[in-house]
């Protein structure tokens, strides 16, 4: 398992780092393309009725990229063809990494059907920005796509995508609601981390991993329905939201990652599947409203900090296969010190299973 602590800015400053240094290689590598005579001329930029293009000559393809002296701005608008100084007609397919970075002053974007992919950090940071349309040409959106547009409030993800980067719509304070479609199987790390207005989302049957911290600190997500095609919720994965106050978790799933709910303290209750085979460091920590627990037999070990500062806890239910509880693993928790005096004083295995009401 990775280790993944989702904290403010983590995640902000792998897609700084990441768009970053992508900027840094792409302008080495136009360098070296303006200034070697041997290198033949395949590719060249020109800025076509206001926008920067790459130009591939030899597949008469078009990448939209950021402009080097200003920002994009207002509705733009951008065709399926565009056509060079020397008249060649290039077809635009992909939007380039960090196309539209930071235009703050960008209201709205058509994207053409023939582009088929959304480059890393493409609209990261358009602050401008509260609705985006997607045509079902595009098939994946890159790392931190959609990355601090804080007053997008709705988006429209077609059938034609597969998988959501890391940090996709990270930071989409306002985005309310998202629909996935049926045709994505994974949602990349911290997917959708602080979209604190998130209050729903439908995550389908195709879906088969959910990424680090993919839903950490969205505190208006009050329920969600994993499918039974995932098999393991990672690394942070629902940290810290705090409106969540159920959770149904299928039996497919056999692992909890560190800290995988730990600061949901909306959570009151939660039913662990018999699959379950562990439950990582601080899986629960400072689920402060949980108030029962019953722990499947089909685990044998506690993890350290499993259940600690959950002050609410009065009534866990611990099955014989348990043979160690990690450190603190009942750490500031109502049910504590009479766990301990009941059954660590005592050999595990003597009674079937152990329930503890307070």
């Amino acid at each position: 398992m990775r280790n993944f602590t989702l904290r403010k800015g983590f995640l902000e400053s792998k897609c700084g780092t990441r768009s970053s240094f992508k900027g840094f290689i792409m302008l080495v590598v136009m360098m070296l393309m303006s200034t070697s005579s041997a290198m033949a001329q395949d590719v060249k930029y020109e800025v076509i009725d206001g926008l920067r293009f790459l130009l591939d000559t030899g597949a008469k393809t078009a990448a939209l990229m950021p402009k080097t002296d200003s920002k994009y701005s207002g509705d733009i608008v951008v065709s399926e063809k565009v056509k060079s100084s020397d008249g060649m007609e290039y077809g635009v397919t992909s939007f380039g990494d960090n196309c539209f970075y930071e235009c703050n002053e960008l209201t709205s974007i058509t994207i053409p059907s023939s582009v088929t992919s959304l480059g890393d950090g493409c609209f990261s940071s358009c602050r401008g920005l509260t609705s985006i349309t997607i045509p079902s040409s595009v098939r994946s959106l890159g790392n931190c796509c959609f990355f601090k547009c804080s007053y997008l409030t709705s988006v429209t993800i077609p059938s034609s995508v597969t998988s959501l980067g890391d940090g996709c719509f990270q930071y989409c304070s306002y985005l309310t609601s998202v629909t996935i479609p049926s045709s994505v199987t994974s949602l990349g790390d911290g997917c959708f981390s602080y979209c604190r207005d998130l209050s729903s989302i439908t995550i389908p049957s195709s879906v088969t991993s959910l990424g680090v911290g993919c839903f950490g600190a969205c505190s208006s997500l009050t329920s969600i329905t994993i499918p039974s095609s995932v098999t393991s919720l990672e690394d942070r994965c629902f940290t810290d939201c705090s409106g969540l106050t159920s959770i149904t978790i299928p039996s497919s799933v056999t692992s909890l990652g560190d800290g995988c709910f730990s600061g949901c303290s909306g959570l009151t209750s939660i039913t662990l599947p018999s699959s379950i085979a562990s439950l990582g460091n601080e899986c629960f920590t400072g689920c402060s409203g949980l108030t029962s627990i019953t722990i499947p037999a089909s685990l044998t070990s506690l993890s350290d900090k499993c259940f600690a500062y959950c002050i609410s806890l009065a009534s866990i239910t611990i099955p014989s296969s348990i043979t160690s509880l990690g450190g603190s693993c009942f750490e500031v928790v109502g049910v504590c010190f009479l766990l301990l005096f009941l059954h660590l004083l005592r050999p595990w295995g003597i009674v079937a299973s152990k329930t503890v009401v307070v």
